[in-house]
């Protein structure tokens, strides 16, 4: 809901723009939260403007960075995906196929996750 010339942000991560690498991506996701269901990519987070009637949006991106470690501390995986969730970042640090900026620093694990705020105002 937003009120006439009212402002619409969405601010989320966003998943590569390649159907099998955003696939990929929500699979690592739903692993490390079994609560996720899907992410978006980019083009599909700016349809969610057009398919709502509104201009499209100013697109200001950033990145999250984050070791993995810290990061399944924060998560909720479910027993033993932990160890398929490091098996598959350290294999796209070396093939980069999954569309996943992974980063290795001896057994340390740095991935980043794309993001963008997205806005536009209401007419």
């Amino acid at each position: 809901m937003c009120a006439a010339k009212g402002r619409i942000v969405v601010v989320d991560a966003y998943a590569p723009e390649d159907p099998d690498q955003a696939a990929e991506f929500n699979r690592i996701e739903r692993l490390r939260d079994p609560s996720h269901v899907c992410s978006l990519s980019l083009s599909g987070l700016k349809d969610l403007f057009a398919q709502a009637g509104l201009p499209a949006p100013r697109i200001t991106p950033y990145e999250l960075r984050a070791e993995v470690r810290d990061l399944l501390a924060r998560a909720f995986p479910n027993p033993g995906d932990e160890i398929e969730i490091i098996k598959t970042l350290r294999a796209s640090a070396v093939d980069g196929r999954r569309g996943i900026p992974v980063h290795l620093d001896g057994d340390n694990i740095h991935v980043t996750y794309r993001a963008a705020i997205l806005t536009a105002r209401r007419s």
